[in-house]
């Protein structure tokens, strides 16, 4: 039994250092030689400064650029998840109204039924790509 035991505890010892120490380190180090710019999150640098990630959807105050997806947390990536709300929920119905209407006034569109409803729907995750295929399409021919 006390055998057994000491070989566990090793056992854990050299997978903890293996998986949690040696294996990240690696991959990390072969990321940064094969992938740069991807192994450190696809920044968008403007003068020195970064502005914004390629991957992560972000809110814009402008018409200028691309609509991104709604986000049921403000965009913020680390505490990542959806509203909750159901198909039945009187809260949901105000917020996707809201949105609707404020994206026909903004984009002067004359029919809401064509919205993608990626653009009035939250994700359920903040970090939701800025654009997708149906937003795009939208975005040329509405």
């Amino acid at each position: 039994m006390k055998t057994q035991t000491i070989i566990a505890l090793k056992f854990l010892l050299v997978m903890t250092v293996l998986t949690g120490i040696i294996y990240p380190f690696f991959m990390t180090g072969m990321a940064q030689l094969i992938f740069p710019a991807k192994a450190n999150g696809s920044l968008i640098m403007k003068d020195g400064k970064i502005i914004g990630s390629e991957l992560i959807g972000q809110k814009f105050d402008t018409t200028i650029y691309f609509w991104s997806r709604p986000s049921a947390i403000g965009y913020n990536p680390v505490p990542s998840g959806a509203s909750n709300y159901g198909p039945t929920s009187d809260t949901l119905k105000k917020l996707v109204t809201a949105r609707r209407t404020l994206f026909t006034r903004m984009n002067s569109v004359k029919d809401s039924t064509i919205i993608p409803k990626e653009m009035i729907f939250a994700s359920g995750s903040a970090s939701t790509l800025i654009s997708l295929p149906k937003q795009l399409c939208y975005r040329w021919i509405g």
